[in-house]
């Protein structure tokens, strides 16, 4: 509900309280009640407890929605209690289980299925029910999709194929339902892609440079929620889709928002006619001139909350000597330094070994995690010595190991020679080329250089849209048609300066195990520059410390 209407919103349609159904609850025995449940057992015997016995706690009014299908047994509870059912007014399913973090990013709130996905996997339990979530996905988007999955991964074919089972059994039971492409081919049937974290584990370890993921990565979030300290004291912020400073600043690189905010300033000072000393005049300077006016103090509040908060990044990222690490990063993930050079393994290694022993153990572990998913192994020798080279616990080194559950070579076999392919995108994708599959979009990727590395997801939102994602590596549940899409497109069209209107199928990817902020970015990239929509999901949303513990989860 949260992700969707705020309690102002509610309180419109006459909605007084919002409580949780696992908590204890005051009853208010004149006042009908509103029911928005996942439809388990569970939360159905609460709601029969509710109207149990004699003191009833609602009054005769109810009304039930249910995020997805509710099965035949929990129908056959409803029915068998008489108070409750002589009560209901209605009962809905509202087929919408999964979290809308924002217009066209989506998740579904299972952030413990880590351990279940990858070491016990079932396909009558996490995998049934990330399929059942995703079909309430297609249904609210009105989309029939043409299921397809990553072809190494028995996960992914398992919940593709529950996820076709499921979907013809709603359109079944749903004859009023629609769906784009089912009448005329202007919008065409989307592709839903199934894939999971194995196919890019190197991606949640980087540092990512949006103003997003470095203040999810360095900052102390509670959902949406951030504390900061201002020159007026500390307070909480909300950053979700209702700031429209946030939405401006959250996919551009983190150096350039406080400039940008600045520039916002400058602006809006001389819109409302308060002087300026020159082009030189701070951000602070600015500020505290506006402040001066009361009638400019709640739009001057949001720009001047998001300036301590990059204010504060920066800071961490100084502190933390964030750069220097990312120099090391880039290199190991691109195989190049920062002139294009390309690197050798030695290079990186006494990278490694001047760095390891000043750094922490956790930025210490990222970087490891990053050598060694980059690596197609190393030897257990080298390994040990750059283990001992750092600061890592036992429990630490145990969670780098468990990147073998993801189809990671954590080790090199004594026949194995260590050639120029970079193993893990010369396995993941099937590559024989001598040179890094992401080489050749570090050129005018950004001008960063510690912002060249381009996750994978990238390339495979633009094969999708240009209709040539390879029907090898990306199955589909049923045969795929000769041609997926109706519409041609490209991924190198420039974007329009009018409001974006996307045309032809929908691309909808979905990743189990966690999708994380530069997979984010990618989309919203190519999104920018063609007249496709991408839809991108996952089990969760992940940070880099969500990821490592994730692996720690493994055991």
């Amino acid at each position: 509900m949260s992700s969707s209407m705020g309690m102002y919103e509610l309180m419109e349609h006459r909605i007084t309280l919002a409580e949780d159904i696992n908590k204890d609850r005051a009853p208010f025995r004149d006042m009908g009640v509103v029911y928005f449940i996942d439809p388990t057992e569970s939360n159905i015997d609460k709601i029969i407890a509710d109207f149990s016995g004699k003191k009833k706690k609602y009054g005769n009014d109810v009304f039930i929605f249910t995020l997805s299908a509710c099965p035949d047994k929990i129908l056959g509870k409803v029915k068998a209690c008489r108070s409750l059912l002589k009560r209901i007014k209605v009962f809905n399913e509202f087929n919408c289980d999964f979290l809308a973090k924002e217009s066209r990013i989506f998740d579904l709130g299972m952030k413990s299925c880590f351990r279940q996905l990858f070491l016990e996997p079932d396909p009558h339990g996490i995998e049934a029910e990330i399929a059942k979530k995703l079909v309430t996905l297609c249904a609210t988007l009105k989309e029939y999709p043409i299921i397809r999955y990553q072809e190494d991964s028995k996960r992914s074919k398992a919940i593709a194929t529950l996820v076709s089972q499921k979907l013809n059994e709603f359109v079944g039971n749903s004859p009023d339902w629609w769906y784009h492409g089912m009448y005329d081919n202007t919008r065409g049937r989307s592709t839903l892609l199934l894939i999971d974290r194995s196919e890019d584990p190197l991606s949640p370890f980087m540092h990512e440079f949006t103003y997003q993921a470095m203040a999810n990565d360095l900052l102390n979030f509670e959902g949406n929620k951030i504390s900061i300290e201002t020159d007026k004291g500390s307070k909480d912020v909300l950053l979700n889709m209702d700031d429209k400073v946030w939405l401006e600043y959250k996919m551009k690189h983190v150096a350039e928002v406080v400039d940008n905010l600045t520039d916002k300033l400058k602006e809006f000072a001389k819109n409302q006619g308060v002087e300026s000393n020159g082009s030189n005049q701070t951000f602070e300077e600015l500020s505290k001139a506006l402040w001066q006016k009361p009638e400019l103090i709640e739009a001057m509040s949001k720009v001047n909350d998001h300036y301590y908060i990059v204010s504060d990044l920066l800071k961490k990222m100084g502190s933390q000597n964030i750069l220097d690490l990312a120099k090391i990063e880039q290199a190991m993930a691109t195989g190049q330094d920062e002139n294009k050079h390309t690197l050798k393994l030695k290079n990186v290694v006494e990278m490694l070994e001047e760095y390891l022993p000043g750094l922490d153990s956790e930025k210490a572990l990222r970087l490891l995690g990053i050598f060694i998913v980059s690596q197609p192994g190393i030897s257990r020798e080298q390994r040990e010595e750059l283990f001992e080279l750092s600061t890592l616990s036992s429990d630490q080194k145990r969670t780098l190991l468990n990147l073998e559950y993801l189809s990671v070579k954590t080790e090199k076999c004594e026949d194995e020679e260590l050639g120029k392919t970079r193993g893990f995108f010369a396995r993941l994708r099937g590559r024989g080329s001598t040179q890094l599959f992401v080489n050749q979009r570090q050129k005018q990727e950004s001008k960063y250089s510690h912002n060249r590395y381009v996750c994978l997801l990238k390339s495979v939102f633009e094969d999708m849209i240009g209709e040539t994602l390879d029907k090898k590596e990306y199955p589909g549940v049923v045969p795929l048609p000769e041609s997926i899409g109706h519409v041609a497109t490209t991924a190198r069209r420039k974007a329009a300066k009018t409001e974006k209107v996307f045309t032809g199928p929908r691309k909808i990817v979905f990743v189990s195990g966690g999708v994380c902020y530069s997979e984010i970015r990618a989309a919203e990239t190519v999104m920018a520059n063609c007249d496709r929509e991408i839809i991108l999901g996952g089990t969760n949303i992940i940070t880099p410390e969500n990821f490592i513990e994730d692996l720690k989860s493994l055991g």
